[in-house]
């Protein structure tokens, strides 16, 4: 598939963008082709100190989207076997 997460019904394309981004870059025109209705979903990301209380951890924001997906258990999988494949592994971060 050619978008982030492919789901019985749906697929969602997820990209990042730090603050000052004007818009997202779309590396092919397949990422938002599908014969499933899409979503696009846009993160903002920027660099924060431990001790602002909006900061959140990479472990923090896997813990969330996973408790998101938790009702789909093809979801869970699927997210975390592309964070594997990303490198991701939980850490003391």
């Amino acid at each position: 598939a050619d978008q982030d997460f492919r789901l019985p019904d749906l697929a969602i394309e997820v990209k990042a963008v730090g603050p000052d981004a004007a818009g997202v870059t779309i590396s092919s025109l397949e990422q938002l082709e599908s014969p499933l209705p899409i979503i696009l979903s846009v993160y903002t990301f920027m660099p924060s100190s431990s001790e602002d209380p909006h900061a959140m951890s990479l472990n923090q924001l896997v813990a969330r989207i996973e408790s998101r997906v938790a009702g789909s258990p093809e979801a869970l999988v699927l997210l975390r076997t592309r964070l594997l494949e990303a490198g991701f592994v939980e850490g003391p971060y």
